[in-house]
């Protein structure tokens, strides 16, 4: 049986560093572009819910939003993904009303 050794071991300290630091960014610049796009979209579907809501009711629906989506995404406060479960609940939920609010044959 072959014995697996570590990639750190197999290259200079200062090239593993380097290496890990390229990585980190890298994964910094993906979770960037992907909450750049949900907040897009979730500002798009807010747009269109204040559109469609009285005022009053738009206000009350995005507090009942945010104070659900803190209570269901709790454990995840310290993680590194809270922001994205908070705003993939934000959008989970506005989607749903705007489904609601659609007339019959609209898609």
């Amino acid at each position: 049986m072959s014995m697996m050794i570590p990639m750190t071991k197999l290259m200079s300290t200062s090239v593993a560093k380097n290496l890990m630091r390229k990585n980190v960014l890298i994964f910094q610049l993906k979770t960037q572009n992907r909450l750049t796009t949900e907040t897009f979209v979730f500002e798009k579907i807010n747009k269109n819910l204040r559109a469609q809501l009285p005022s009053v009711t738009f206000d009350r629906w995005q507090q009942i939003t945010k104070d659900s989506c803190a209570k269901a995404c709790a454990a995840y406060r310290q993680g590194t993904i809270y922001t994205q479960m908070i705003i993939g609940c934000h959008d989970n939920l506005n989607r749903a009303l705007m489904k609601e609010l659609k007339g019959l044959g609209e898609n």
